[in-house]
């Protein structure tokens, strides 16, 4: 099973390693500065658009995005203990369900993490959206309000000296019918075994073999990737693991005028 990369460019490094002046970006634990340039800056997202770093980020939403980011990375080091053995429930079985449970957080905080995103779009179609929790009915009402709501999977590639691409992964990672698929799986796991099912749950397969298999999807989904909300004009770039000090951080940036 594989984690996240610990040797991700940090924000901070980017500005000269991806053609853009690096202007403001943040992590969970370190307070945003307010910085101005007017230099462009070139993303090479699924669209090739030209983008901007924004000289202000959005701060209550971003530090909520961060926030499941950090989150995901604990659930995801439970897991890891489950699956060489680290930890345990006592049982098997119930080891195998804990595990289940984590997997289930992880995907309920992209979804939210999804929601935090597009805030704005969401919350006036589900004025309710404060209670919201089941990860795909959230899914479900995103795709209405933004159809490329969901996490694009990138990469950093060097292409020379100081300067680096980020392609987007094109397989290997959770794709939106993979989250729908675990997301039943590991609900299914959390119930009782009905005395006349002619299945039983396989725990160890699923800690040994099924777990690890889709938790490297949710890495590579995760591990360095883009965020375009409903404004086409705006995205986000996220690092799991900065370099710099190991913590999520992510930057804001609008589209470059041509």
């Amino acid at each position: 099973m594989v984690d996240f990369e610990k040797n991700q460019k940090s924000l901070s490094m980017l500005d000269r390693e991806l053609d853009f002046q690096h202007l403001s970006s943040v992590n969970i634990s370190k307070e945003r500065k307010k910085r101005s340039c007017k230099l462009l800056l070139v993303i090479r997202a699924r669209s090739r658009t030209r983008y901007r770093m924004e000289t202000q980020i959005k701060g209550i939403l971003v530090e909520k995005y961060l926030s499941c980011m950090e989150e995901i990375k604990k659930r995801t080091s439970v897991v890891t203990g489950f699956v060489r053995g680290e930890i345990n429930s006592i049982y098997l079985v119930t080891t195998a369900e804990s595990a289940a449970l984590q997997i289930r957080k992880i995907l309920e905080l992209i979804a939210l993490s999804s929601l935090v995103a597009n805030h704005e779009q969401y919350s006036k179609q589900r004025t309710n959206f404060r209670k919201d929790w089941n990860a795909k009915r959230i899914l479900g009402a995103l795709e209405k309000v933004n159809p490329k709501f969901y996490p694009v999977p990138t990469r950093q590639v060097p292409i020379s000296e100081g300067r680096y691409d980020t392609p987007n992964v094109e397989s290997g990672f959770l794709t939106k019918e993979d989250f729908i698929e675990l997301y039943d799986q590991c609900s299914a796991i959390l119930h009782s075994t009905n005395p006349f099912s002619e299945q039983d749950f396989d725990a160890p397969t699923f800690l040994s073999k099924t777990l690890p298999e889709w938790m490297d999807k949710v890495i590579v989904l995760l591990n360095h990737h883009h965020v375009f909300p409903v404004d086409e004009n705006r995205m986000y770039i996220v690092l799991m693991q900065a370099k710099s000090d190991g913590k999520v951080h992510m930057a804001e940036f609008a589209k470059a005028d041509e």
